[in-house]
């Protein structure tokens, strides 16, 4: 039985060991961002030369107007590219056909028909028409060393720009918009350059591709579809540089060049919290916005632009805590995140396989055969937290941020269990962007080890933002060095029914962690506790207890609950519950462990044992002692009051 009070003796003895067990946190403020208008004012001003240009572009491609390649691009350069007389081959003569494959959007080769169809109608999938668009696909083909494969690659950027001789373009999205336009301003540079290096100088297309190039750094250059405070604005400066360094012979480098870094550097300082974690509540967005902040701060270096000091300090924070990812492998799925590789590349070796004790119930504190280091590193203004064992590798993550909408998941307060890069306890990972049943369900808290609110809507308010986080907290360690503690996440996505929710996680012993929901509502409701476990888990409830055990490694769970009444769901359409999305487009079904309680005032405490080989439950009476004593512990710490944190509103052109 798991009590949720502490007997007066303990709370003696709490007061007496609270000094030496727990460390209680100092007030710790909360993340508040404030906009530099002056970047913002630069940025605006931008806007009304290249946005005039950009238009003005169109006519210049359409009337292969030469004479303004002479204001852009140095004279030797131009004088090269004239030289010969050879012209594009006709896309009916070629040798080789290129075809759109992109890994995790388009396994399926598509092939290319001339002229090509580029509208909105050719596939419904935003990802699939967003790298159609972006014509990354091409880059294989241009660094092919067979001039049939550069030729096919020549006729796609040609047909391309032919087909976009207007703004906007007609059922296109992604012909100036998101960061396809982006994207595909690198390629074009790339095509210079081949056609530079391999001798290639077909005219026309050399001065159309040149004059699509001040097209698309126009374009990127404006504020007509930048996506402030957004990852996407990122990646059109990120680009927008990249493509320019490639550029030596464009004679406004310096000048486009400035505009980015300054651009791109306000966008960082947003896009990360204090302690220099991503906003966007995903581990694999985290690393690789980390890592192109690297290869902007030694680009600004190389070009000779100042790296504020703010960046640096985001920078090296952030690098620190992508080695908190780094123990769960290269990645892990919780957002929009799927398991960069197969669980059999990324898990390190789990030995012969040996079997769950068949004493598992039996509660047995002599039969520690292994040692232990639980550790646990806190973000508190990001409301991250990672628990994990260096001896043991196992992993518990938890998080509750709510900061802006790019890439939402309505998780807060979930949390993964991994054991050697193996799954154990889920997120469901991410199936796709196209708008589906599937796309809703898994954005939502039904998705996700939270509590959820029977027969309501799911509620996600601009006003919430900044509502979600860690409350309050206590940690400390105990007479083994061995983390010890107690953290407090909270939501305010059911406020809107007059519901307060708090989770709480508690680690009193190795292998041990209790969760405690409690739940305040104005009305009664049915609340549902929800728990879901990697694929094939097969449970057993024995004893009021459910053993999860899986049939391809040895480790397992034990999760006992106050509460009685539960279900299991697994693979259900109706509705969709209990899915499991191991990579993009694909789906698997997951069994979840449901605890279901009803009224207006709930305290859910649930109890999950962490099982390896040679490590067998603790003591009931340890366990309960030791929770006793956390829990009053973090109640004597006083809770913090989160208050909304809004998204600055987007720079918008002075035109």
């Amino acid at each position: 039985m798991i009590k949720t009070c502490l007997p007066l003796k303990w709370l003696i003895i709490s007061c007496l060991l609270l000094v030496f067990l727990v460390r209680i946190p100092s007030s710790f403020s909360q993340d508040i961002f404030i906009p530099d208008t002056k970047v913002k004012k630069f940025a605006q001003q931008a806007d009304l030369i290249y946005y005039p240009l950009f238009l003005a572009s169109f006519d210049w491609i359409k009337n292969n107007d030469t004479a303004i390649l002479d204001i852009y691009y140095a004279p030797g350069f131009l004088r090269k590219a004239a030289s010969g007389g050879s012209i594009l081959p006709d896309s009916s003569m070629l040798k080789i056909l290129p075809v759109f494959k992109q890994k995790n959007i388009s396994d399926k080769a598509f092939p290319i028909k001339f002229p090509i169809d580029w509208s909105d109608t050719v596939n419904p999938d935003p990802s699939w028409r967003l790298w159609f668009q972006s014509l990354t696909w091409l880059n294989s083909y241009l660094q092919s060393t067979n001039p049939d494969s550069v030729n096919g690659a020549f006729c796609v950027i040609n047909d391309w720009i032919l087909s976009h001789l207007t703004y906007p373009a007609t059922n296109e999205r992604f012909a100036y918009d998101d960061h396809a336009v982006a994207e595909r301003l690198v390629v074009l540079q790339r095509a210079l350059v081949v056609m530079n290096q391999r001798g290639f100088s077909y005219q026309p297309f050399k001065s159309r591709l040149l004059l699509s190039v001040l097209n698309h750094i126009f374009f990127i250059s404006s504020l007509e579809k930048y996506l402030c405070w957004h990852n996407h604005a990122i990646i059109f400066d990120e680009k927008l540089i990249t493509a320019l360094r490639g550029l030596p012979f464009f004679l406004k480098q310096d000048e486009f060049i400035r505009l980015a870094f300054h651009r791109v550097f306000e966008q960082y300082r947003f896009v990360y919290t204090s302690e220099g974690v991503h906003k966007e509540h995903s581990p694999c967005y985290h690393k690789d916005f980390s890592s192109t902040l690297t290869s902007l701060v030694q680009m600004a270096v190389q070009c000779n632009i100042p790296v504020p000091v703010s960046i640096k300090e985001l920078h090296k924070k952030a690098l620190e805590y992508t080695r908190y990812i780094e123990l769960l492998g290269n990645s892990f799925p919780v957002g929009d995140c799927s398991w960069p590789m197969t669980q059999s590349e990324r898990a390190s070796p789990v030995g012969k396989f040996i079997d769950a004790p068949k004493s598992a119930f039996v509660s047995d504190t002599n039969n520690q055969l292994v040692s232990s280091s639980q550790k646990c590193k806190l973000f508190p203004l990001s409301g991250w937290m990672y628990v994990y064992d260096t001896i043991q590798k196992i992993n518990i993550v938890a998080q509750s941020d709510f900061f802006s909408f790019s890439h939402y998941q309505q998780d807060e307060t979930s949390f993964i269990i991994h054991v050697d890069s193996v799954e154990l306890l889920i997120d469901p990972g991410l199936y796709s962007y196209a708008k589906s049943p599937v796309y809703s369900y898994y954005r939502s808290p039904r998705a996700h080890n939270v509590i959820t609110v029977a027969q309501t809507r799911d509620s996600v308010n601009s006003s919430n933002t900044g509502l979600s986080g860690i409350s309050r907290y206590s940690l400390g360690s105990d007479s083994t060095g061995n983390f010890t503690g107690g953290v407090e996440m909270t939501h305010a996505h059911y406020r809107y029914l007059g519901i307060e929710t708090y989770r709480q996680f508690f680690f009193p012993v190795e292998h041990t962690m209790i969760i405690r929901d409690i739940i305040d509502s104005k009305e009664k409701h049915t609340f549902n506790q929800l728990f879901h476990l990697a694929p094939n888990a097969t449970i057993t409830k024995k004893q009021g207890k459910f053993l999860v055990q899986w049939p391809n490694h040895p480790y397992y769970l034990i999760i006992e609950s106050n509460v009685k009444k539960h279900k299991i769901i697994q693979g259900s359409n109706k509705p969709l519950q209990g899915w499991y999305f191991p990579s993009f487009n694909k789906m698997a079904e997951n069994p979840v462990l449901i605890f279901q309680g009803k009224g207006k005032k709930c305290d859910f405490v649930t109890r999950i044992f962490i099982g390896i080989p040679g490590f067998l439950p603790p003591d009931e009476a340890e366990i309960v002692e030791k929770y006793l004593l956390l829990q009053s512990c973090l109640d004597s710490v006083k809770r913090k009051t989160l208050v909304h944190q809004h998204v600055p509103a987007r720079w918008k052109p002075n035109r």
